[in-house]
């Protein structure tokens, strides 16, 4: 059976692996695409959803299910977009594309960060459990903080797992935990509570020894 049933409309991962997975998503090389991936939301998030009372799901029509987390983050990767573009500096969040349908529900298209030889991205927190960052690293590093800090880029779980090392293009980029997600997204309101809470979170990367953040001048030290 083909990977793509066109009389559907759907792609097919059945029978397929992720390659990577979360608390919340799956993610899978999309068929057809070797330059992309899927998000899908992991079964028991939907089957959750799908068993919510009147009032759940009176509250998921309105935030459109387990699927709010498409639109919250497409939200903040236009804003990053469009301030980069106005600011002319480097996008610090892989590309996103739209959605498709497939056999485990939407899911959400996006980039495939590489290294050199064509395997999955390597993340900063691996690169800095093995060997810590030397200076080129550290100059991309502390490019991609610059980066999020100049846009006010709205990153509620800035942790190492969700950076990346992009060798295709020489850059650190952010692969998820942007877009907030609470009721009340008051860091998106707020702009100092939002840079306070970037540096926070950076500073909390000191944790890997061997990276000191200071936060007079956003930025890394080995």
């Amino acid at each position: 059976m083909s990977d793509i049933v066109k009389q559907t409309g759907f792609t097919l991962l059945a029978g397929r692996k992720p390659i990577a997975n979360g608390a919340v998503r799956d993610v899978w090389d999309r068929p057809g695409h070797p330059d992309q991936i899927l998000k899908t939301i992991r079964a028991h998030k939907r089957i959750k959803y799908a068993q919510r009372g009147v009032f759940g799901r009176a509250i998921d029509h309105f935030r459109l299910g387990p699927y709010g987390t498409f639109r919250i983050e497409a939200q903040c990767y236009l804003k990053t977009a469009y301030k980069c573009v106005r600011q002319n500096l480097p996008m610090p969040i892989a590309e996103i594309g739209g959605l498709v349908l497939t056999d485990r529900g939407l899911a959400q298209v996006g980039e495939k960060i590489t290294n050199k030889k064509g395997a999955l991205a390597e993340t900063l927190d691996s690169i800095l459990r093995r060997s810590g960052l030397d200076q080129q690293h550290l100059t991309w590093l502390n490019e991609f903080a610059h980066t999020l800090f100049e846009v006010n880029a709205n990153v509620p779980d800035l942790r190492a797992v969700n950076v990346v090392l992009d060798e295709q293009n020489d850059r650190f980029v952010l692969i998820d935990g942007y877009g907030d997600k609470t009721l009340l997204p008051i860091r998106t309101w707020i702009k100092p509570l939002n840079q306070k809470n970037l540096s926070t979170q950076f500073e909390d990367m000191e944790k890997y020894g061997g990276l000191t953040w200071h936060s007079e001048t956003k930025s890394f030290s080995i």
